[in-house]
């Protein structure tokens, strides 16, 4: 929680860490009577199997990533086919 929100003090991400746990509980409670039984249970008893939530600055370096392969690609193929017109040509 402390990369998602950096600005908080310790006890306010100490109760924003407890109103998140709260909210899941709700939640797998609100599924699990749906449902008709019991799901995930050891989720409430182990947190740590709780997945990471995905990084955003590492999804937008990807993006960038992705971005600059596109650009690069698209550099090239003009590049290349302009590229022996040039004034250095052979």
């Amino acid at each position: 929680m402390r990369d998602l929100y950096a600005h908080l003090t310790d006890e306010e991400l100490a109760e924003a860490e407890k109103n998140f746990k709260r909210y899941w509980e709700i939640v797998i409670r609100i599924y699990e009577r749906s449902i008709g039984r019991p799901v995930l249970t050891g989720l409430l008893l182990n947190p740590s199997i709780v997945p990471d939530p995905p990084d955003p600055r590492r999804q937008r370096i990807e993006q960038h990533k992705e971005i600059l392969a596109m650009r690069r690609k698209k550099f090239d193929s003009r590049a290349g086919s302009t590229h022996k017109k040039g004034r250095f040509a052979s």
